[in-house]
């Protein structure tokens, strides 16, 4: 019970000291934009000052209260004549824009706060227009646009004549596409800007799409409901941009895509897809060089070409390769085209050379799935045929895919063990020819 006691009598003797502002008058609602506790300032925006006053509420009788204004710093205050009162409230009116308001003396607000006033409508932006400057060399890539616009620094000072300064927002819209590359597909999106200071010039990525810009502002005028904003003429997109995937495409099974670390065999079909922004007239070329082993570097003419946006190319040749692409729209001038760069490219295609080794043993029907398939060790074969024959010549079993085998078994039945023999017809990625024949031992086999 005496702990809520003292509790109670610490609220009383606590809640006087605590007062308030209210600042009413103008167009639209009063915005409180500062309210900086550690220098004791309020700034408020009003949009005209028609109606404008101050009030000042204490748990100290108004006799108490005294009204100054200053302009740079308390070093030089003015009273300010109260207009109405009751037993706690004082209140001013004739506000003026640009002056701290408190109630206290002469020397400072004491530990009250200063309530700045700024009238909006004295500094208002200035939003003229927004033009282009188109720099050649560079409109593929960036667009430069020109701001004529204008607004006066929304100021303010601390007792002690610290300059501070409110910052002001412009905001610049317009139309461009983002690209999804989950749904490979470009998604067209109202982008915005946000700029906290007056800008003349500003370079932005070069738009993907046909759109004019919006400069609107500032974020005051918004607050009161006035709207400050012009639009450029339509800009005619000419930068185009581009997406492009491959996929390795297996006889069977999954597709991946491309790794352009690893090393493939050949034969080896890719499937190669490109993505742009879509221009009128837009051409796609796929262009495949492969690599001169002795200098490293492409060779002259393409050995792919493809006028197509996308291509299954069937590589049989082994070697290392380099597949870039061109987009442009042909015969025009206007539009920007996109082309790989010289010193790269799009994806990097490792074929290796071919391999062949036939093995001389296997254990057919004697451990299920360890060596009991007779099957060659082979890379980037294109051809392949391979015969299995008995001591008298007679065909037991013939395949012609190197990734399967003979599994020791004629009309159903495994073979008796003994030596068999191999013989192998292939031609390689490199345009290497094999013809290799080998014994085979069947070592043990179940009837």
């Amino acid at each position: 019970m005496k702990k809520a006691i003292v509790y109670i009598m610490s609220f009383f003797l606590i809640a006087p000291v605590y007062s308030q502002y209210r600042v009413e008058g103008g167009e639209g609602e009063p915005l409180r934009e500062v309210n900086d506790m550690s220098n004791f300032i309020e700034v408020w925006l009003l949009n005209g000052l028609s109606g404008a006053e101050i009030s000042f509420t204490s748990a100290e009788p108004v006799a108490s209260h005294r009204w100054f204004k200053y302009k740079t710093s308390t070093g030089e205050t003015f009273p300010v004549a109260t207009a109405e009162s009751s037993l706690t409230t004082s209140v001013i009116r004739d506000i003026e824009d640009g002056f701290g308001y408190y109630v206290g003396n002469e020397y400072g607000p004491g530990g009250n706060n200063v309530v700045w006033i700024i009238d909006y409508s004295q500094h208002l932006p200035q939003i003229v227009s927004v033009t282009f400057d188109e720099i050649e060399e560079e409109r593929c890539e960036n667009l430069k646009l020109i701001m004529d616009m204008d607004a006066d620094p929304l100021v303010y000072y601390l007792t002690d004549g610290v300059y501070q300064e409110i910052r002001r927002h412009f905001f610049l819209e317009y139309q461009q596409l983002r690209w999804e590359g989950e749904s490979k597909q470009f998604i067209q999106e109202l982008k915005t800007e946000e700029f906290n200071r007056v800008v003349l010039e500003h370079v932005v990525d070069a738009p993907l799409v046909n759109t004019s810009y919006t400069l609107r502002g500032d974020q005051f005028a918004e607050h009161f409901g006035k709207l400050y904003s012009v639009n450029s003429p339509e800009y005619n997109a000419v930068a185009i941009d581009v997406h492009t995937y491959a996929y390795v495409i297996p006889e069977e099974g999954e597709e991946e895509e491309l790794n352009s670390e690893q090393a493939y065999q050949a034969p080896l079909n890719v499937r190669f897809e490109a993505y742009s922004n879509d221009p009128p007239g837009v051409m796609y070329t796929w262009k495949i060089f492969k690599i001169d082993p002795s200098t490293g570097k492409r060779e002259s003419s393409e050995t792919y070409r493809y006028n197509t946006q996308n291509c299954e190319v069937n590589f049989t040749f082994s070697g290392t390769y380099d597949v870039v692409i061109e987009v442009k729209v042909p015969n025009s001038d206007e539009t920007c085209a996109y082309e790989t760069a010289s010193d790269t490219q799009e994806f990097r295609l490792i074929l290796e050379e071919s391999f062949l080794r036939l093995p001389n043993a296997f254990s057919p029907g004697s451990s299920i799935g360890s060596n009991d398939v007779y099957k060659v060790y082979s890379k980037s074969l294109i051809s392949f045929k391979a015969s299995v024959f008995n001591r008298w010549g007679n065909i037991l079993y013939t395949w012609t895919d190197p990734e399967e085998g003979w599994d020791g078994r004629v009309n159903g039945k495994y073979v008796p063990t003994g030596v068999y023999f191999v013989v192998v017809e292939a031609k390689g990625a490199d345009g290497r020819n094999y013809k290799e024949s080998s014994d085979i031992n069947v070592l043990r086999s179940r009837n």
